[in-house]
């Protein structure tokens, strides 16, 4: 009978109105603690990190949307201000704006109405069903004083405008130190890289691994003298270990289309004419030190500010190559802010690709060059030709007496 009562006073506790606003209380705690604690800067945009809780003056606005519109690679000369043209003193911009075909007016809208919200205004846009160009209106945001409009922005498309971005295929080394149960979290949803692993991989399950999420990999292979023992293959070695050691290999790893070579300056030529003939008639493509831009020196590998340098490296690489492939190696700690930095470059228009993808594009792009080539050299020809035609008709004919 005790044990009845026990349980009688306990549920008459639990249905107490105080005890239930206090779990409730307790509960919304825990909440907050948990998403205050667990931000993904890998999922949040660039501009969200950086303009979080930002308070923007309204006579900043014009500045912070210029702000914008140059994280998206957008040129100065693209955009027209004129400020406060109008007769009303509370008008402070109109802004016309003019933007590459490869530009989404979704996301720049997006970052754009953040930055209007933040200065206290609302945004109104309107957009063209067909040339999805956008006009967004600027209101007060104030609904206690008179309704008004206090700057307006007009952005359309234009195909005789591109912004200065490069198609790039990172190639990530060192995934095979990084957590087991933190790989998933870390890459699943990123499709912008290729991972390195070496040849002799001890922990297959994160080969296994990658492949169950679909990832471009690629193995790496070593060349060079025989003083080194991790050298796959060694400067010398005659056709028949060669042949070997790659026979042994696409048993092992039967999916694997491209192989990074690493061998430095000392190069047996002989040798890598051997290995890369090798390789293509199993139609695995080598990508060897010369097809690759090396990012950073030994000293900036172990920089503080490792990951800030690759991003300027990128950057100014690419005002000269329009495509190229690197070699990054990254630890674990380091791999959300490298991220961060490759959506910060993305915005500006450089697209980031596996490398499979990536040489995709490079054989698509060529044959589209040579085909215009081609069709030019056709037309070069038919003008020639009706030119030849018109001065042999002169000539055929015969002068009237």
């Amino acid at each position: 009978m005790s044990r009845i009562k026990t349980k009688k006073n306990v549920y008459s506790f639990l249905r107490k109105p105080a005890f239930i606003v206090s779990l409730l209380l307790i509960a919304s705690v825990f909440t907050v603690l948990h998403f205050a604690t667990n931000k993904d800067l890998s999922k949040q945009s660039p501009n969200e990190i950086s303009q979080e809780n930002e308070i923007i003056p309204p006579e900043k606005l014009n500045e912070k949307i210029d702000s914008v519109l140059y994280g998206f690679g957008i040129e100065n000369s693209w955009i027209n201000t004129t400020l406060s043209h109008r007769k009303d003193k509370n008008f402070l911009f109109e802004k016309n704006v003019i933007i590459p075909k490869d530009l989404s007016t979704l996301e720049l809208n997006l970052e754009i109405g953040s930055v209007i919200h933040s200065a206290g205004f609302n945004p109104k846009v309107t957009e063209d069903i067909l040339t999805k160009d956008i006009f967004i209106s600027i209101e007060k945001g104030d609904t206690s004083g008179p309704p008004g409009t206090v700057a307006t922005i007009s952005v359309k498309y234009s195909d005789k405008i591109s912004r200065n971005g490069a198609v790039i295929s990172l190639l990530i080394e060192g995934i095979e130190e990084f957590n087991e149960k933190e790989i998933e979290k870390l890459i699943k949803d990123k499709q912008e890289f290729s991972y390195v692993l070496p040849r002799n991989l001890e922990k297959i399950n994160i080969l296994n691994q990658l492949s169950a999420l679909k990832k471009d990999i690629v193995i790496k292979f070593q060349a060079g003298d025989e003083k080194n023992y991790e050298n796959d293959f060694i400067w010398g070695s005659d056709e028949k270990k060669i042949r070997e050691v790659i026979k042994n290999f696409t048993s092992d790893f039967t999916n694997i289309r491209n192989v990074l070579l690493i061998y430095g300056q000392n190069i047996n030529r002989e040798t890598l004419n051997n290995i890369n003939y090798e390789f293509s008639r199993y139609n695995i493509k080598v990508i060897s030190d010369s097809l690759q831009i090396k990012l950073l020196t030994l000293e900036e590998e172990s920089s503080a500010d490792k990951i800030k340098i690759i991003s300027e490296k990128i950057r100014s690489i690419s005002v000269t190559r329009k495509h190229f492939i690197s070699l990054i190696k990254l630890k674990e700690k380091e791999f959300e802010k490298f991220y961060h930095e490759i959506l910060l470059l993305k915005k500006l228009g450089h697209k980031f690709y596996p490398l499979a993808v990536y040489l995709k594009k490079l054989d698509e792009n060529k044959r589209k060059d040579e085909l215009k080539k081609t069709e030019e050299s056709k037309m070069n020809q038919n003008s020639r030709d009706k030119i030849t035609g018109k001065n042999k008709t002169k000539k055929d004919k015969k002068p009237q007496n």
